[in-house]
């Protein structure tokens, strides 16, 4: 039986969405990762951007320009995350990330409603994730997740998280014209548009509201802190009260 209530699908980004990792802190461990794993000198480029990609499309290009042209065996992407997780793992702590403001508040409005159903959409890959969910304790806000360990190109996710829930929630199936994608960089934006999705977009991580502005997303905020505002304004673009 088809539910009588519209629901709604929200897909939210983690890095510079929920959170904020210091900056400087992620390149190095990518790096010792690569070479620990591949036994290969590893040179970081100055202009390598981790905002709004996926982590195999970050190992893609590192390798790129370290002129690693063999095509990585799915094992080797494993052995570099799991080298990656465990320096995460002793890393995190209050110096090092952040919960932004009102994630936490937005978070507890939108899971008490039941017209919609969270889920994660990250370019990190699924451990890393989940460790920086649980450091928070959000873990249980989100029903699922799509994750960046094997998938290059962040355009891919947003269909993918589509097509996982409506696997899952055989009582109602969404289509794109329900489902919000939010996030802080311009692939997020242009992610969801890819998909046929709506945007929400916060400058809490690399880009300011201005230049957010300039991809055109459906909503556009400075930050969460006013959550409720946040919340209303999410019904408001589903025509919901």
């Amino acid at each position: 039986m088809i539910s009588s209530i519209n629901k709604y699908l929200l897909l939210f980004d983690i890095d510079g969405t929920l959170m904020r990792l210091s900056a400087g802190v992620a390149a190095p461990i990518f790096g010792r990762a690569i070479k620990q794993v591949l036994s290969k000198d590893i040179e970081l480029h100055s202009a390598i951007s981790f905002a709004g990609r996926t982590d195999c499309g970050i190992l893609m290009e590192i390798l790129a320009h370290n002129n690693h042209s063999m095509p990585l065996p799915k094992e080797k992407f494993i052995e570099i995350y799991e080298l990656i997780y465990q320096d995460f793992k002793n890393l995190l702590s209050s110096d090092t990330i952040q919960i932004l403001p009102g994630v936490r508040e937005l978070l507890d409005l939108l899971s008490n409603d039941e017209r919609f159903v969270l889920g994660i959409l990250t370019g990190n890959f699924e451990n890393n994730a989940k460790l920086k969910l649980e450091f928070f304790n959000l873990q249980h806000y989100f029903q699922f997740g799509v994750y960046g360990d094997f998938t290059p190109d962040r355009i891919d996710l947003p269909l993918q998280a589509l097509r996982i829930a409506n696997d899952l929630f055989d009582n109602y199936k969404f289509s794109v014209s329900q489902c919000l994608v939010l996030g802080d960089t311009g692939n997020d934006i242009e992610s969801a548009k890819g998909a046929g999705m709506h945007s929400l977009a916060v400058s809490t991580g690399v880009l300011s509201e201005e230049q957010l502005a300039q991809f055109s997303p459906d909503l556009l905020f400075e930050n969460f802190s006013d959550y409720q505002n946040v919340y209303n304004a999410i019904l408001k673009l589903f025509n919901e009260k």
